[in-house]
């Protein structure tokens, strides 16, 4: 996870990786947020796997 930003307007990234080796990386206005943009990335990919 990155922090980056004053402290009053920060930004998140935070990096979600597969087994399989694909990564996702989503940023947000909080750690929570970016965390679950990052799992909804990767939920997204392993549904459209199959």
């Amino acid at each position: 996870m990155a922090c980056e930003g004053p402290e009053h307007a920060r930004h998140f990234t935070v990096q979600v990786s597969l087994p399989s080796g694909q990564q996702f990386t989503a940023t947000g206005t909080s750690c929570k947020k970016a965390e679950q943009e990052a799992a909804r990335l990767a939920l997204c990919a392993l549904e459209a796997r199959g």
